[in-house]
């Protein structure tokens, strides 16, 4: 039996990384891509390493669509033992994060896991949408949850989610990622355009969410003002302008990926209506921001300037004045214990 005063283990599993720390901590301690690389001598490695490997090594990603049980376990592991090695703490507790309409089945492997390999005494296996209002100091709210492989919209009234009123939205990061890539394959030759790992660091440094599209798609065509260089792996570069933009935009209109489905500032407005009467203020107050495809700087604008459009058009009957009657307010996610604000400001534009 281990020590019953250990602090215990926090653990966000998501499809694009693994988060962990201690629940004392206000940061993660790890940060570790959720990638698994197959060495030919039955050896594993994970997360960067693996990904600086991906030329000699063999990768794949336990979480797409279905989980890789052999594989996340072994990525599980991993990650515990990289916080549990430098800490003092023994192996007593874990809370370890799920999905909405995570299945049984899902859960209790991974109880299985971490009790009969991992050797923990306690579990709690939470939520992820309830953990994201928490953090928040919400009990209510809509969580608009952006993974890299899986995304959803999750209303939680009082703590409780009504699974029947949870819904899977069909764009991800990695639609993001292979948008981007296409789109600068038309700009350069390069072979680097074409590897996922160097156009996801191109997304996540250089791309923002377009608060007024036409405006950007202006300044793009006339200007050279969004313009950047970023220099690929193999030593060229590429001029990144209207890319930066245009990749996310594939979130608010799916029909650019060639994907039939309403956009995300829709879906969550559908979602919302379909919501209990009495519950909908609530909802429209406290819109939260969770994931890591969430976090492309304006996000919370965006959407906060689409909803607001669709909620004075149908439902005010184009009277902006009753809008302070029910303030629509979009929260961002936090880094590192800090509110990331999205603003257009983030990015220095014009």
């Amino acid at each position: 039996m281990h020590s019953s005063n250990s602090t215990p283990i926090v653990c966000d599993v998501g499809s694009g990384s693994i988060k962990i720390g201690y629940a004392n901590s206000r940061a993660p301690a790890q940060i570790i891509p959720s990638v698994v690389g197959h060495i030919a001598n039955g050896n594993y490695k994970f997360g960067k390493e693996a990904i600086l490997n991906r030329d000699k090594t063999p990768c794949s990603f336990p979480i797409q669509g279905t989980i890789k049980w052999d594989e996340m376990e072994l990525l599980l592991s991993h990650a515990i033992d990289e916080v549990t090695e430098a800490n003092v703490y023994s192996r007593n507790s874990i809370l370890v994060t799920e999905p909405s309409l995570n299945p049984i089945k899902n859960k209790k492997r991974m109880a299985e896991i971490l009790f009969e390999t991992m050797d923990f005494d306690r579990i709690n296996i939470s939520n992820q949408a309830i953990l994201v209002l928490y953090a928040q100091g919400l009990l209510s709210g809509i969580v608009i949850d952006c993974g890299e492989s899986v995304s959803q919209v999750v209303p939680v009234f009082e703590g409780f989610v009504p699974n029947h009123l949870v819904k899977r939205f069909s764009i991800t990061g990695r639609h993001i990622t292979k948008y981007l890539s296409s789109l600068l394959q038309l700009r350069s030759n390069s072979k680097s355009v074409s590897d996922m790992v160097t156009v996801q660091d191109i997304k996540e440094k250089l791309c923002y969410a377009a608060h007024d599209l036409e405006q950007d798609r202006r300044l793009a065509r006339d200007t050279t003002v969004l313009v950047e260089n970023y220099v690929l792996p193999d030593g060229t570069t590429v001029k990144v302008g209207r890319e930066k933009f245009e990749c996310t935009e594939a979130l608010f209109d799916p029909s650019l990926i060639d994907m039939e489905c309403a956009g995300l500032s829709d879906f969550v407005f559908d979602t919302i209506q379909e919501c209990d009467i009495s519950t909908r203020k609530q909802f429209y107050e406290h819109i939260v921001l969770s994931g890591g495809s969430s976090m492309f700087p304006g996000m919370p604008n965006r959407l906060q300037k689409d909803i607001e459009d669709r909620y004075i058009n149908e439902i005010l009957q184009g009277d902006e004045s009753r809008l302070k009657k029910c303030k629509i307010n979009i929260e961002a996610p936090r880094i590192d214990g800090i509110r990331h604000k999205g603003l257009l400001d983030d990015k220095t534009r014009l």
